[in-house]
């Protein structure tokens, strides 16, 4: 008997005493997400925090849509198969994909540029055999990234000629 009333009540709570919370949980989530995709994309509006602050918000919108759904599902008594797969399906292969795409995608539509693991500016670099194949090729990736690089070669003709063709 005491098993019977713990799985119709959570704690004294009826089942889903916590579906009047989710639906505006969505709302409010959507509606700050559509805010700030209207405030950053259509008013060009460049801040520090464009970068970062629209994947979030995608993320936690992903997230409220698909507890959402799954209080929904609750409300609708849905058998408990129908609750937990379709919400696993969603939050697995669903957040796995719109994490790839915010990450590689601006809400803008263009592709983010790509930012360099490790930064040369300043750094000095001592490169052997730089007049000719990949000597060259690294003297030239890290003058690009703007690395001060020191020129090994056989001669100082060769040298001049690889700083020639280099820069």
């Amino acid at each position: 008997m005491a098993i019977g009333i713990l799985e119709e009540t959570f704690y004294g709570y009826p089942p889903c005493w916590w579906k009047y919370r989710a639906i505006p949980f969505v709302a409010v989530f959507s509606l700050v997400y559509y805010l700030a995709v209207f405030v950053f994309q259509y008013l060009s509006l460049d801040v520090g925090l464009f970068e970062r602050m629209p994947r979030l918000l995608l993320r936690v919108l992903y997230l409220a849509i698909c507890v959402g759904i799954s209080h929904l599902l609750c409300e609708l008594n849905a058998p408990d198969v129908l609750m937990t797969v379709p919400v696993t399906l969603w939050t697995t292969c669903g957040g796995l994909y719109l994490m790839v795409q915010t990450r590689e995608w601006d809400v803008r539509g263009g592709p983010l540029p790509k930012l360099e693991k490790f930064g040369m500016r300043g750094k000095v670099v001592f490169i052997t055999g730089a007049n000719a194949g990949v000597g060259r090729e690294t003297v030239s990736q890290l003058v690009a990234k703007g690395a001060i690089v020191i020129l090994a070669c056989r001669s100082e003709e060769k040298a001049l000629d690889a700083m020639n063709v280099i820069i």
